[in-house]
């Protein structure tokens, strides 16, 4: 069935075949391109109307023994998350292992304060994530903070994901 709310002429390849039996325009404007939705289905877009997603995995790797940090000694350095004008940036999941002992407890900070739902973690030699959707600012400092240590852990691996979008 065709929907078409505004008088709108198809030209190309589409016009062409003559099969127009699924297409659904709404308020079609000048320059408007036909795509495919996610049902399959031909719809009006604006030009550069797609949004562009790109998941960017960030990754502190300690070597060597863990421990949780005293001053300068065992701290960890965050990292800035900066995008331009018109980009919007979420850190989305964290991914993260120790390669022997029994396990790390820490945080991962934005600017020196707790991120919900990245407190507390306890990482293991069981590779493990976590999902928590956070909306980031452009300049926005991450760090992660060791809080607590057992059994002697050893070379830790931590990812966070950013999905930057624009």
């Amino acid at each position: 069935m065709t929907d078409i709310s505004q008088e709108t002429i198809l030209t190309g390849d589409l016009a062409a075949s003559g099969d127009l039996s699924d297409v659904v325009l709404s308020s079609p404007i000048e320059d408007d391109i036909l795509v495919r939705n996610a049902s399959n289905q031909w719809v009006n877009q604006p030009p550069g109307g797609e949004t562009k997603v790109f998941r960017i995995g960030h990754s502190y790797l300690v070597s060597g023994s863990i421990a949780v940090p005293s001053g300068q000694t065992d701290f960890i350095v965050p990292f800035t998350v900066q995008f331009a004008s018109g980009q919007t940036a979420n850190l989305v999941t964290a991914r993260y292992s120790i390669n022997a002992g029994t396990s790390v407890t820490l945080d991962v900070t934005r600017n020196g304060s707790n991120i919900t739902g990245y407190t507390g973690i306890s990482v293991t030699t069981t590779p493990a994530t976590t999902t928590q959707t956070q909306a980031l600012t452009s300049d926005d400092e991450l760090a992660i903070v060791i809080s607590g240590v057992s059994g002697s852990p050893f070379n830790l691996s931590f990812t966070l994901f950013i999905e930057y979008s624009q």
